[in-house]
């Protein structure tokens, strides 16, 4: 038998799991990491976060 290995995921408070709603967050969030989202991007980011967001909603149990 071959041995599998452990996935260990970190355990994280529900605000940084939190993704953000608005293009303030969503930059806030960009420059903790180092990086800004230009501006011709953001709608694009601000559809892609608001398709996560529904998409954990849904594995979460709560589509609405």
């Amino acid at each position: 038998m071959v041995d599998q290995p452990q996935l260990s995921l970190p355990i994280l408070p529900p605000e940084a799991l939190a993704l953000p709603t608005t293009e303030v967050e969503a930059q806030a969030a960009a420059q903790r990491d180092g990086w800004q989202i230009p501006p011709a991007c953001v709608p694009g980011v601000m559809g892609n976060l608001a398709l996560l967001a529904r998409h954990a909603a849904i594995f979460a149990g709560n589509a609405a």
